[in-house]
């Protein structure tokens, strides 16, 4: 399965993002987004070692 799960905090303080976002593969955690960053990063090597630049 691949669930995704979104949170969002209405008053975020320092270190807190505003709105996050992780994926998952049969219970494994493969992706992450913050709003701080904008980006949604790879949390699994073997995602990461597959994804280009443009990621």
């Amino acid at each position: 399965s691949l669930p995704y799960f979104g949170f969002g905090v209405s008053e975020p303080s320092l270190g807190v993002p505003q709105y996050m976002a992780v994926g998952y593969v049969d219970g494994n955690l493969i992706s992450r987004y913050d709003s701080d960053t904008g980006r949604a990063e790879p949390r699994a090597e073997w995602m990461a070692a597959n994804l280009g630049q443009e990621y």
